[in-house]
């Protein structure tokens, strides 16, 4: 039974029913449950010939902003920001360095996970999008964030977040808007790839090798990565320079071939392994357990100095970008079944909250996406039941949801009530954590519906508990408070915004729209500007029959004063004490409107509390709605 907070509730996961909503103790200033947490040191890796890079970093990181490096697959971007956290790490940088793969996990996850790698608890603590931002704004770091998809609003987001931290990207295509802070990552010079040759070979380069080296380098543009799979065949005495550089002249992609070529079979499964579970990172004994291969380290172990797989922190695996070339090449050398199997076993026989039980949840997701796409509906099934505990207690929450999903559409394909009651009733409760009432409330009666068809007195008094929660929704938390008689020792935070909801006056005519925002599922968490936006529209009456005056020809102009209301950090649901403003609505041109009526669209958290403009003719002086 794992238990985690969240706002001002509990969230605790029992055996068979699911997920229980328990009220919590209310929760005043986040630095109560979180310290810095200690730095995770990684070892310098081997990098050649980046220096001019390490120097855009080093003033990225003095002036705290943020830097893009994109390039396809193989030219280094891992290596050269693992060295950029070891180096600073290393040299006792006083801020804190940190590095995080994106892997399978989706972005909504990410706050969440850098959150993680800054602070720990004595608990485990899920923090809303708000408070990741709040607690994000204090951070003074250096973030390297690798193999990751971001768009230019989630960039900015993150930008916007972390105003005092250094974030360094690492993506195939650029993330930035701003094209001064991206950069592409080329090949290496001349003499930091003959200086990769002669590392990986483990001797000197001969005279008469030296014009094939230069012309091998010259074919695969001077990409670490195809270096160090013509150095492993050369080494292995499969090819000469000559012949090799003859073999490849024009077509560097043949490097592959020829690398999968020297491959056995045992080889072959455990790269194709690698290639279907693409951007996680997997202790040997999983791949082992995954395989049913009894040397699996040894074998991956000559993965990686072929230059096939990667190999850091004692784990192996492919990134996402090299993914589909071996898995046209390896299919008929994967097996799904067996893969799961193996994985489920390894997951079921670890402590859901450990370490090694985490080191399985990129596999696991990777492998659900693609049991999903087969339609493999009962495995699907399998692989949620055993995940989203973990994934739960390791509070990647949108992944968690996603998995739900997953779950829900395979127990309806394959008719099991029982599965999809539980999933049903473990969605809607993340969706009363996510504050999204209404979506809540339809998976919860339909978790209800089933259970008491199914005759589950136990899960549907368990719905039933939870449903009553309804309505109360999960607060913000407050702001921290000042300490008495000096400063805080926590700036004042940068708060994201509860919701931004659009004031919209219905009418029969387009709108004049003076301000808005909206989001989509794959979009960033709003901006932290706590405020609510207003537009109008309005319907203008007729003038026929009448001569029109300069000033009647000159359109109503309807504005709000103030355009934005800031809410600060307020509850969105609050039991008393809600939060009110007042906007006035002007009409500052030469023809009169009328006010139809007011709504709001985005959000059932905000309402009119008092409308003096619905019904009436807009005039200059303004109508008020609190």
């Amino acid at each position: 039974m794992a238990s985690v907070i969240c706002g001002t509730y509990r969230l605790t996961l029992l055996t068979g029913p699911g997920g229980r909503i328990e009220r919590g103790n209310l929760r005043t200033a986040l630095p109560d449950l979180l310290q810095r947490a200690g730095g995770r040191s990684l070892p310098p890796p081997f990098v050649l010939g980046r220096e001019e890079q390490i120097d855009i970093v080093d003033r990225a990181i003095r002036n705290r902003t943020t830097i893009n490096f994109h390039a396809a697959c193989g030219y280094g971007k891992t290596t050269l920001l693992r060295n950029i956290v070891a180096l600073g790490a290393v040299h006792g940088a006083a801020a804190r360095h940190i590095y995080l793969k994106s892997g399978p996990f989706g972005l909504d996850d990410l706050p969440q996970r850098i959150v993680g790698e800054l602070f720990t608890s004595a608990e485990p603590v899920q923090l809303t999008s708000s408070e990741c931002a709040q607690v994000l704004g204090h951070a003074n770091s250096v973030i390297a964030l690798d193999d990751v998809l971001l768009t230019p609003e989630w960039a900015e987001y993150l930008r916007r977040i972390m105003p005092g931290c250094a974030l360094i990207i690492g993506s195939q295509q650029p993330v930035l808007s701003d094209q001064e802070e991206m950069y592409a990552l080329g090949g290496l010079a001349e003499s930091a790839a003959m200086s990769l040759f002669f590392q990986e070979l483990g001797r000197p380069i001969g005279h008469s090798e030296y014009a094939a080296a230069q012309s091998l380098i010259d074919t695969v543009a001077g990409q670490p990565l195809h270096i160090r799979q013509a150095a492993a065949l050369i080494r292995s005495g499969e090819h000469s320079f000559a012949s090799l550089a003859q073999r490849v002249a024009g077509r560097p992609e043949e490097l592959d071939r020829l690398s999968l070529n020297t491959l056995d079979t045992d080889e072959r499964r455990l790269l194709a392994l690698c290639a279907f579970t693409a951007g996680a990172l997997l202790p040997a004994g999983l791949v082992g357990a995954m395989t049913d291969c009894l040397f699996a380290r040894e074998k991956l172990e000559s993965l990686y100095r072929k230059g096939l797989v990667e190999h850091p922190d004692d784990q192996f695996g492919l990134p996402v970008c090299n993914a589909e070339p071996y898995r046209a090449l390896l299919f008929q050398h994967f097996e799904l079944g067996s893969c799961v199997h193996g994985l489920l076993g390894w997951l079921v026989s670890r402590a859901s909250g450990g370490a090694e039980a985490a080191s399985g949840l990129e596999a696991a997701v990777s492998l659900l996406g693609f049991a999903a796409d087969q339609r493999q509906w009962q495995m699907v099934i399998r692989i949620v039941r055993v995940v989203e505990p973990i994934l739960f207690v390791h509070n990647r929450w949108a992944t968690w949801l996603s998995a739900l999903e997953q779950g829900v559409e395979a127990a309806r394909q394959t008719g099991d009530a029982v599965s999809e009651a539980y999933f049903a009733h473990q969605k809607g409760t993340l969706h009363f954590f996510r504050n999204e009432a209404q979506t809540a409330r339809h998976f919860l009666e339909r978790a209800l519906q089933l259970r008491n068809h199914l005759g589950d007195q136990e899960g549907a008094a368990l719905t039933q508990a939870n449903l009553a929660f309804l309505g109360v929704g999960i607060p913000s938390p407050p702001p921290p408070p000042q300490s008495p008689g000096g400063p805080s020792k926590w700036r004042k935070p940068a708060l994201v915004a509860a919701a931004v909801v659009a004031i919209v006056f219905l009418a029969l005519a387009a709108k004049t729209a003076l301000g808005g925002a909206g989001e989509t599922h794959t979009s960033p968490p709003t901006p932290p500007d706590p405020t609510l936006t207003i537009s109008t529209s309005t319907v203008q009456p007729s003038t026929s029959g009448t001569s029109p005056t300069s000033t009647d020809r000159q359109p109503a102009e309807p504005s709000a004063e103030p355009a934005v209301l800031d809410f600060s950090l307020t509850h969105l649901n609050p039991e008393e004490g809600a939060s009110t403003k007042e906007v006035v609505i002007r009409n500052s041109g030469g023809r009169s409107a009328v006010v139809q009526s007011v709504a709001f669209t985005g959000s059932d958290s905000f309402s009119a509390r008092t409308d003096g403009c619905s019904g009436t003719t807009l005039q200059p002086k303004g109508c008020p709605v609190k």
